[in-house]
């Protein structure tokens, strides 16, 4: 179904993919490159005051300007700034850096202030393309939602409320360790207690993302020779069935990067398929072995080349991407 109203957004804009996105999501048909009475237009600050004026206009049945960082009052756009620390909304906490507006009249307000400002058919919010699907604005879908909905005079068509959680480089990482971000084994096998009780009381999993080996000075060792308590943490997790174990790789280094002495993460970025193959095998053997067998492989800092997405796929194993509309 096609809805009638659906989402402008001015010809060239850097937000075009996610008003894409948006409109792919709540089934609100194909973008529009010109304004319609029964459509809401999307933009940056530089777009606020045409916008507002196509609104006030009624050229336009509402205007959503995405403006994240800091800025002086711009006409319709009150003067914003940002600010580090934790926001509460509610029940609901996430640390930031926040863009948080100066004035007018509050959307969506947290204990560090106001977020998103409203003046009829106008909304701001202090979030952006590059800041879309970060944990920080995990407050911004539903403001959107709430006013397309009352803007199109119509419900969005929503999927159903499902979720994901994954955590990565648990409990650390050859990278880690030579960046000194490390955490000993005590505080992550205590770490890793915390998080299965907490998941068993939510009735919930969580997918870790486990590399195989790390290092003891210069030499390449199992991880559960650096990190055995908490190594131990996560099998019992896993027997308890709120841990699901995901391959990350075996040493989490480019293998080039790290013989001329750069850290780099993107371990299956530049190998062919028989190297990514050998390392797949090697690293999901230890994790059959040690903490319970994988099902799918995330790559280290999403560096899949083509060598790791052939020899994930000839192994049977999952691969996780990167999202995009």
């Amino acid at each position: 179904m096609t809805a009638e109203g659906r989402l402008f957004c001015p010809a060239g804009s850097p937000l075009a993919p996610l008003v894409d996105g948006l409109a792919w999501l709540w089934r609100l048909g194909p973008r529009l490159d010109a304004p319609q009475a029964r459509a809401v237009g999307v933009g940056e600050p530089r777009d606020a005051a045409e916008l507002a004026a196509l609104v006030a206009a009624r050229h336009l049945a509402g205007a959503v300007v995405f403006a994240a960082g800091s800025g002086e009052d711009a006409g319709p756009l009150p003067a914003r700034r940002r600010q580090a620390g934790v926001a509460r909304f509610g029940a609901l906490s996430v640390e930031g850096p926040h863009t948080v507006f100066a004035n007018g009249r509050a959307a969506v307000r947290s204990s560090l202030g106001v977020h998103a400002v409203r003046d009829g058919g106008f909304m701001a919010l202090g979030a952006g393309p590059a800041t879309w699907g970060r944990v920080d604005v995990v407050w911004a879908l539903d403001a959107v939602a709430h006013f397309l909905a009352e803007r199109l005079g119509r419900p969005l068509v929503l999927l159903p409320e499902i979720g994901c959680l994954r955590l990565d480089d648990f409990p650390g990482t050859a990278e880690l360790q030579l960046r000194g971000e490390a955490r000993d084994d005590a505080r992550q096998r205590r770490r890793a207690e915390r998080m299965i009780a907490f998941l068993r009381r939510a009735e919930a999993r969580l997918v870790v993302a486990v590399a195989a080996r790390a290092l003891d000075g210069e030499r390449e060792v199992p991880l559960d020779q650096v990190w055995p308590r908490a190594v131990a943490a996560l099998a019992h997790g896993v027997e308890r069935g709120v841990l699901e174990p995901a391959c990350h790789g075996l040493l989490h280094l480019e293998p080039a990067a790290r013989a001329e002495g750069h850290v780099d993460p993107r371990e299956f970025s530049r190998i062919d398929a028989r190297e990514a193959g050998r390392r797949l095998d090697a690293a999901t053997r230890w994790l059959g072995q040690t903490i319970g067998a994988p099902r799918s492989f995330i790559a280290p800092a999403w560096g899949y080349g083509a060598g790791a997405l052939a020899a994930a796929s000839e192994r049977g194993l999952l691969t996780w991407l990167p999202p995009a509309p």
